[in-house]
Formats: structure tokens, C-alpha cells, sequence
């Protein structure tokens, strides 16, 4: 199921697998880089943390989860849709057919809408039509009105997505990745001051997230397409080589 596709079933493993006749599997791309970024942090300098949560932010958003070495993927398959959490039940319609999904608001494309909509509205900004995220992240950081207010509601709803996976998981290691993760500091600061905000306010969340690492992880490192290698090394049982994170 892939409902920013407009695909509800497609059974994609099994038609690969007779095309190209090798054994061919499927699996979420965050997962994938999550098990991925796991497994990285083995060959670093410091032993790798037994979990780890990546959140992908670009044309929708979801996150993969590994929880004291395991791969998370839930019993009906849909563990780390966070994307679908109603974030305003009186918002735009979402592809998944709810209103309000978080992905409508912090996503790239919702990012994009928002802009839009300013625009036609009449608000006062350097945004031309039919911007990108990352055209509405750049006048941000030139202080732009209308993307600074666009972005901070998108830290805002991040936010809370980050806390619910720490106290959810009780995860202490969020990357977050995806085509808007390069936004880079325009994105990830004011998530930053948004969680020792909170952290002020509430010895819970403090507890949770007050020693977390939250970080952003460029697209360029392609995390998706390294977790694909990770996932088809261990559906084959293949022994992960020596020094394979690093590369």
C-alpha cells in the first residue's frame, strides 16, 4: 500500500521476483534506513545504540524504528506511520482519506501548499507560486514573514512527533532524514529549541528527550537504498562485512 501513489495493493515483491527470477523483497524505506543507521553505528568509535528511530520528512512522512536491535514493523505491517496521526482534525483532506495528517502540514508538499496558499491570500512575501520546501526553508532563514510562520508551524508539529517517539518507545536516538532534511539548520534548530523548551517545562519530557540526540541526516547519503542492501543481506542471511557501515 502506497497512498501517496494512489496504490491501495500491489503485490511488488512476487512480480519483481518472476520478472528478474532472483529473490527480490520489499520493505518500508524508513525502516530500511533505520536497520541501516543501526547497524552503521557498530563500526564507529562508540558501540552501536540498541535503538534508533528515523524519521523520513519529503513527500510524506513516516518513521522507522529499531528497538533494542529489532526492526519494527508491527503485526499489520503499518509500525511508524506517524505521517497519519491527525495533527488537525479541521485540516486539508490527506491522501490516506483523513483530514489533518501530519504529513499534510510537515511534509514537502504540504509545506508547498501552505506557501501557496499564503500567497494567493495576498500575504506580503518573497515566495513566488508553486515554491518548493526548500524555497520556503531559504526565506525563512532570510526572514521572511510568511515562511517563518509556515515553518514554525512545521517544527511545532515535528516536535510532537519526536516526543511521542521518544515516550512511546523510550527511543533516545532520532535522525531525521527525507528531501526536506536539507533544509539542514533551518530545519533541525528550531526543532532543537522547541524540544529544550519543553524540557524546561516538563520533568517528563525532560526525563525522555533532556540527554536525546536528535540530528538530521543528509539525502545524499541515501538512506533508503543502504537499508535496501541491509534488509536483502539479512533476508538472505548474508554476515554484514567488516567496516560496511562506513562506506
Amino acid at each position: 500500500m502506497a497512498v501517496n501513489l494512489g496504490i491501495i495493493h500491489l503485490p511488488l515483491g512476487p512480480l519483481l521476483q518472476a520478472e528478474l527470477g532472483v529473490p527480490t523483497f520489499v520493505e518500508h524505506d524508513a525502516r530500511a534506513a533505520a536497520l541501516w543507521l543501526s547497524e552503521q553505528a557498530a563500526h564507529g568509535s562508540a558501540p552501536a545504540p540498541a535503538s534508533v528511530a528515523f524519521l523520513a520528512i519529503g513527500t510524506g512522512i513516516s518513521a522507522g524504528v529499531v528497538l533494542d536491535g529489532t526492526l519494527l514493523r508491527g503485526d499489520n505491517g503499518f509500525a511508524g506511520e506517524v505521517g497519519h496521526l491527525v495533527a488537525d482534525p479541521e485540516g486539508v483532506l490527506c491522501a490516506c482519506g483523513l483530514r489533518g495528517c501530519l504529513e499534510t502540514i510537515a511534509a514537502g508538499p504540504g509545506i508547498a501548499r501552505q506557501a501557496d496558499e499564503a500567497i494567493a491570500a495576498g500575504r506580503n512575501t518573497v515566495l513566488s507560486r508553486n515554491p518548493g520546501a526548500g524555497d520556503v526553508f531559504r526565506a525563512a532563514s532570510a526572514g521572511d514573514e510568511v515562511a517563518l510562520e509556515i515553518t514554525g508551524r512545521v517544527a511545532d508539529h515535528l516536535t510532537r512527533a519526536i516526543r511521542s517517539l521518544a515516550l512511546t518507545t523510550g527511543i533516545r536516538r532520532i535522525v531525521i532524514g527525507g528531501g526536506v532534511a536539507a533544509a539542514g539548520p533551518a530545519l533541525l534548530e528550531p526543532i532543537r529549541s522547541r524540544i529544550l523548551r519543553e524540557c524546561a517545562d516538563s520533568p517528563l519530557v525532560q526525563a525522555a528527550l533532556g540527554d536525546a540526540s536528535v540530528e538530521l541526516l543528509s539525502p545524499i547519503e541515501a538512506p533508503g537504498a543502504r537499508g535496501a542492501a541491509a534488509i536483502a543481506r539479512h533476508r538472505i542471511g548474508l554476515p554484514q562485512r567488516e567496516g560496511v557501515g562506513e562506506r
